[in-house]
């Protein structure tokens, strides 16, 4: 019958398949290279009572990045958020004020980034590259107009195109005005 697959292609169509399958063939590794720490039960305990509360926050941030529903620059807010906690705990000995000007920087800076992705339409990071056909990386702005010429200024500002050129000449990477 020409309409049936054999189980071999619908086995190898399974998503995310060679990945689990490599990931196998390394614990196996791990297990067969040192196997009194891989085959006890407290390396796996340690990861447990260590990484859980990583592991929750990981499962709800990949729930919603798997949504489109977040911007992907928020490690960087979170690093923000973490340098200014560990300079006011060196410099000032005060966790509480590092953790409040922390929560703040945090805070002000996903404040601005909203604004500048809901008001002044700058696409967000995880729009910024889709790959194309050939495996390289498309260009950040679209070959008709610079969203961010037309949102910001009269010069092109994808980072892409030459320094100073106006909005009315044509830009090589984002195409001619709009």
């Amino acid at each position: 019958m020409p309409g049936r697959e054999s189980l071999a292609a619908r086995v190898l169509r399974i998503e995310g398949l060679p990945i689990n399958v490599v990931m196998l063939i390394l614990v196996a590794l791990f297990m067969l290279f040192a196997p009194e720490v891989f085959l006890s039960y407290r390396i796996y305990m340690t990861f447990l009572v260590g990484l859980s509360p990583l592991l929750v926050l990981a499962a709800g941030l990949t729930l919603l990045i798997a949504a489109g529903e977040i911007d992907l620059s928020f490690p960087s807010i979170i690093a923000l958020s973490g340098w200014v906690l560990a300079y006011c705990i060196h410099e000032f000995q005060a966790p509480w004020l590092g953790l409040v000007l922390a929560l703040g920087a945090g805070t002000f800076v996903g404040w601005f980034n909203g604004i500048l992705v809901a008001r002044v339409a700058f696409r967000r990071s995880s729009q910024r590259w889709r790959p194309s056909s050939s495996g390289v990386g498309s260009p950040p702005c679209s070959r008709r107009a610079c969203p961010i010429r037309s949102a910001m200024s009269k010069s092109c500002l994808c980072g892409r195109c030459s320094s100073g050129e106006s909005a009315r000449s044509r830009c090589n990477a984002c195409g001619p005005s709009a």
